[in-house]
């Protein structure tokens, strides 16, 4: 009897066996790729987690030039206590949404800045304090305020977005309220030397501030002032953050101006605050 031949359609168990090992090599492979990938995007977030952008001037600028995105590099330092206060505090380097936010408005520098420099804040506040006036938009006015320093949480900037509270005297006592939300910071009033409680370094508080605001709303805040309890306590808040949600129809606050309309001080009164 002629011996049985295998069919053409049959596999070779040997065959067989050596092709699953070759599948299961390339998917051990595949695999070793992808957990290499991951572990080395987890690095990268780590480090970047770890770390803070300053911003690098790729070209020089002058005064009255648009920034964009093309003219800067951007460079990781080390999240410390030491590095956030020598580029935050001391050299108040760009942070990442200030950036953003100058970038969206098209926000002109005011100073000369050149190639190979960090961006600061200061490159968009003007250099020459009397000139200050030559940059009011037409219809605004500049309004010098009187601030509680101690309520400022950190180093006070120039270009810095703030809310303004004040208490004032009422039927049910006395009350805190909001009077201005999302307040630019114009320029800053004399200031006092402290040593911050963080480092040995000195630091400096501000007395006042200076806002721009209409005609009318400049009129209002000088009776609130001659109304109010103390000074203007401050807060700050993030300059990409344009919520207005304790003044949503923004200026002053109607209800700060209808509490001071009916304390309207009497013509020759002083303010009492004391």
């Amino acid at each position: 009897m002629a011996a049985e031949q295998a069919s053409p359609g049959t596999n070779n168990p040997r065959q067989a066996g050596n092709t699953k090992l070759v599948i299961a090599a390339v998917v051990l492979a595949v695999l070793a790729v992808i957990l290499t990938n991951i572990y080395i995007m987890q690095i990268r977030n780590e480090n970047k987690l770890a770390s803070f952008p300053v911003y690098i001037l790729q070209v020089s600028m002058s005064s009255g030039d648009r920034l964009r995105k093309r003219d800067i590099r951007e460079v990781r330092v080390p999240d410390t206590p030491t590095f956030r206060e020598a580029f935050d505090e001391q050299m108040g380097a760009m942070d990442e949404t200030g950036l953003r936010v100058r970038l969206d408005q098209k926000e002109p520098l005011q100073r000369t800045a050149h190639a190979g420099e960090i961006l600061l804040f200061r490159h968009f506040t003007s250099p020459d304090s009397t000139a200050i006036d030559q940059n009011i938009a037409r219809g605004k006015r500049l309004k010098v305020l009187s601030i509680n320093s101690k309520t400022v949480p950190g180093a006070l900037r120039l270009g810095m977005f703030v809310d303004l509270e004040a208490a004032f005297n009422t039927q049910s006592g006395v009350q805190v309220l909001p009077v201005m939300e999302r307040v630019k910071v114009i320029a800053l009033g004399s200031a006092t030397s402290y040593e911050a409680s963080s480092s040995r370094m000195s630091q400096s508080r501000f007395s006042s501030i200076t806002v721009e605001v209409t005609p009318d709303q400049a009129t209002q805040m000088n009776l609130i002032e001659r109304v109010m309890i103390g000074n203007f306590d401050l807060t700050v808040r993030n300059p990409g953050d344009t919520e207005l949600s304790k003044i949503p129809s923004g200026g002053i606050n109607p209800t700060v101006v209808e509490l001071v309309e009916r304390r309207r001080p009497a013509a020759g009164a002083t303010n009492n605050n004391d």
